[in-house]
């Protein structure tokens, strides 16, 4: 989940909205278009009628969106959960490890994996 607009992912903050987004891994450019000389958000949701409530998230979206201002540096993918934004194995252990007390997270079944009578160039990758 990507933090780029406020402390909260856009995913997160309007989940009634992102369940109807056809592109859920889009990039912003992706969803930044241009008509004419006007510079616009396409959101790509798959549904036309929408209820007041969720006309209401639309545009408390669009308002949020009106204040950020983007550069013109290419997009990345960053890991948050090391210093250099780099993904390694230890700090996704690392990261699941921390959450295991996390009630919305179901513990990873280690044990198990590690019982599984297969060889262990197989059990590796599982």
């Amino acid at each position: 989940m990507d933090k780029w607009c406020g402390e909260i992912p856009l995913e997160v903050k309007f989940q009634n909205l992102f369940r109807y987004a056809s592109i859920k891994n889009g990039s912003v450019e992706q969803h930044w278009t241009q008509e004419g000389n006007v510079m616009e958000w396409n959101f790509h949701l798959r549904r036309r009628n929408f209820r007041e409530s969720e006309v209401n998230l639309i545009n408390e979206l669009k308002a949020l969106l009106a204040h950020t201002v983007l550069d013109d540096e290419d997009e990345s993918w960053r890991w948050n959960w090391t210093s250099n934004g780099t993904f390694s194995v230890k700090s996704h252990y690392d990261l699941h490890g921390k959450r295991r007390g996390d009630a919305q997270l179901p513990n990873f079944p280690y044990k198990i994996i590690w019982k599984v009578k297969l060889p262990l160039r197989i059990k590796f990758f599982m």
